[in-house]
């Protein structure tokens, strides 16, 4: 999995390509967190607690890739 830097543009999240779903999905399952993929997808009420709770983590990729993977969800 490539991680995203600040040299290449990160893929948004689509109806078409949840990819970017999937990889901040991992992100966060690496720090004991689950990100449920279809129900971001469905519900902005929960995309906004993820992005909530993506934000407090300590490692600054994940909340990088949170702001630009979920807002369009919200």
């Amino acid at each position: 999995m490539a991680f995203p830097d600040d040299t290449a543009p990160m893929r948004l999240a689509t109806e078409d390509d949840p990819l970017p779903l999937v990889d901040l999905k991992w992100l966060m399952c690496a720090y004991g967190d689950w990100l449920d993929v279809p129900r971001v997808r469905r519900e902005p009420a929960y995309a906004r607690a993820c992005l909530e709770l993506a934000l407090a983590m300590p490692l600054e990729l994940i909340r990088r890739t949170a702001e630009r993977v979920l807002k369009p969800w919200l």
